[in-house]
């Protein structure tokens, strides 16, 4: 009977600590700038990141005032659109799914067009695909910066320390 319990437990503690437990969320002050046709904010937020998933919240007054957060959609202020809709409505419609998810995680953009350069606290990007996206792109170890000349965006998130 003992090793029955002893057996239950230990099946359980391996349940309990594999997949389906969440990564713990990591939450830093950060300076951030979005420059979109929907929406233009700069101002100091809070990042908080849980494994892929990604919120920005922007606070005045200890109230709310812009938040948009990634996961299995994106949402702004509340309002939550597939990444479909969201780089539609907010970005360009030829950049590809998830390039905002990509963006916040400071992760290499995959799009035709593209040159990448190594450095030692992380990577530039050149991205260019005329009468489509003109981007530079800019990743360091507590900042990234996404600017795009052909269809004025601009989008920044520099952690402060």
């Amino acid at each position: 009977m003992r090793g029955f319990v002893g057996l239950i437990g230990l099946a359980v503690l391996l349940f309990v600590s594999s997949g389906c437990a969440r990564p713990e969320p990591v939450t830093h002050s950060a300076v951030v700038t979005f420059k979109t046709p929907g929406f233009r904010i700069h101002d100091t937020a809070f990042v908080t990141v849980q494994g892929r998933d990604i919120a920005i919240v922007v606070y005045n007054a200890g109230t709310p005032v812009f938040d948009i957060s990634t996961g299995s959609m994106v949402c702004i202020n509340g309002k939550c659109l597939s990444d479909d809709e969201f780089i539609a409505d907010y970005l360009s419609p030829y950049y590809p799914s998830r390039i905002f998810s990509r963006i916040a995680a400071k992760e290499v953009l995959e799009m035709d067009g593209s040159t990448m350069q190594k450095r030692p606290d992380g990577f530039v990007q050149h991205i260019k695909v005329d009468g489509q996206y003109d981007i530079d792109y800019i990743v360091k170890r507590n900042e990234v910066f996404f600017r795009d000349r052909a269809n004025n965006i601009i989008i920044a998130i520099r952690e402060l320390e």
